[in-house]
């Protein structure tokens, strides 16, 4: 079985019936969780946690009709309510070379989703994402110029039993050091790859949907630390 994302296009609704994941455009009505602040210039400094234990620690708090990002319970909570729909949230930090870590928990919806960590936000349209799904695919993504989200180093969403699928805790690792970017997923390697487009930026969490209509994501343990 092979991954790929759906798209929405002038609002017609376009499927693949070959789950190929090329260079894909995202038209999906994507929506961001906050707004980064323009032209960043000062690193913030490491490390950086967050257990989400505290309502006011700096991430947003939203509900929409297609989406909400909160905090609850002692997690950051992304929820999706759409297909082909997805959300992010960044705390407003900015950082260069960096080692992330946090505990994601599925925790209701459909299992063919995608969840995973931020890296090197310029701006609201240009960042890495290191993903993984709760039917156990991964991959190593970027989206550039708002409209974009293309995987890099592979055509497709991987497979890895290493992945717990189902209402399960997995630990997400992501080091993104100079050109490198690699996942680590409950203490296994699954990609590391090369890429050159951003130097820095925020960080951020993000959920999203492709058939499923909805599905939601628990955050625990986030913690920013040097390589």
């Amino acid at each position: 079985m092979l991954k790929y994302i759906l798209f929405k296009t002038k609002g017609v609704f376009m499927n693949s019936k070959i789950k190929i994941f090329f260079t894909l455009f995202m038209l999906i009505f994507t929506v961001l969780a906050c707004s980064l602040p323009e032209g960043i210039a000062v690193k913030d400094a490491l490390p950086y946690e967050d257990d989400f234990s505290s309502s006011s620690s700096g991430w947003d708090r939203m509900t929409e009709e297609d989406f909400s990002t909160d905090y609850f319970d002692g997690y950051y909570v992304i929820s999706i309510e759409s297909q082909d729909y997805m959300a992010w949230a960044n705390p407003g930090k900015n950082f260069s070379d960096i080692h992330i870590e946090v505990d994601a928990t599925y925790i209701g919806g459909g299992l063919d989703n995608h969840f995973g960590v931020i890296c090197r936000a310029v701006d609201v349209d240009n960042f890495y994402v290191m993903m993984i799904s709760s039917d156990g695919f991964y991959a190593i993504t970027k989206r550039v110029e708002a409209d974009s989200l293309s995987i890099i180093g592979s055509e497709i969403f991987e497979f890895s039993d290493v992945i717990l699928q189902g209402v399960a805790t997995n630990h997400i690792e992501v080091d993104c050091i100079g050109d490198t970017l690699s996942l680590t997923v409950n203490g296994t390697l699954l990609a590391e790859v090369q890429d050159t487009s951003f130097a820095m930026g925020d960080v951020g969490l993000l959920a999203g949907t492709f058939d499923v209509e909805d599905t939601k994501i628990a955050f625990d343990n986030f913690k920013v630390s040097l390589p």
